[in-house]
């Protein structure tokens, strides 16, 4: 009978701990973001936005913070940094307008400075709004909003005049 619970026990706790470490690495999307308009490849993101006006949320799966690094940015009618930071759990929005095709690079900076490339696809979880309205004083391609957690990354960006649907 000791056996028989000690058996049960162990069972529920691997189920829980990989339910956990699930979780962890495939976060829920806000409502109405969907799973497109980007692939990883070769260490590096491909975001194609489905429609000319989108807006992409990016989030940090890996134990470390990662610096964001877009190549191949359009003009922007407001010029905007193009690297951006991303601490673990923490969301950044990405705004792609009138961009076809944009490269994303992931970097880890260890405590000494040093810069590495790593794998994307094992540090990130991408969504993409494609039902996006903007106002005329926010168009480009730029980071919206950088750093935030889950539960304000939506908000942040619609005060920002980006109509999320």
């Amino acid at each position: 009978m000791i056996i028989k619970k000690s058996i049960t026990c162990l069972t529920l706790s691997l189920f829980f701990a990989s339910t956990h470490a699930w979780t962890r690495h495939q976060p829920n999307n806000p409502k109405g973001c969907l799973n497109q308009g980007f692939e990883f490849k070769d260490s590096f993101t491909t975001i194609k936005p489905a429609k000319a006006n989108s807006i992409f949320l990016l989030t940090n799966i890996s134990k470390y913070p990662i610096q964001l690094q877009l190549h191949g940015q359009p003009k922007a009618l407001y010029p905007k940094k193009m690297t951006s930071e991303l601490y673990p759990r923490r969301w950044t929005s990405l705004s792609t307008m009138d961009a076809p095709q944009l490269q994303l690079s992931c970097q880890h900076v260890s405590e000494h400075g040093v810069v590495e490339i790593i794998d994307c696809a094992s540090a990130l979880h991408i969504c993409q709004y494609t039902k996006v309205k903007f106002g005329e004083h926010n168009a480009g391609t730029y980071w919206v909003i950088q750093n935030k957690p889950r539960e304000t990354i939506v908000s942040a960006t619609i005060t920002k005049g980006i109509l999320l649907r």
